[in-house]
């Protein structure tokens, strides 16, 4: 995950990120929470910093 956050940092700038990815691919913020969810998953399998 440190590929597509590095102009930003931490949870506030996943955030950002998640909802503009999520925004471009529905048009709207359908299916945030998850998405969210699965990045911070991702990010402590690989122990990303979060």
């Amino acid at each position: 995950m440190k590929i597509i956050d590095t102009n930003v940092s931490g949870k506030n700038g996943d955030d950002k990120v998640i909802e503009e990815v999520t925004s471009a691919i529905n048009g709207a913020k359908n299916g945030i929470e998850q998405r969210k969810k699965a990045t911070q998953k991702a990010k402590e399998i690989t122990n990303d910093k979060i």
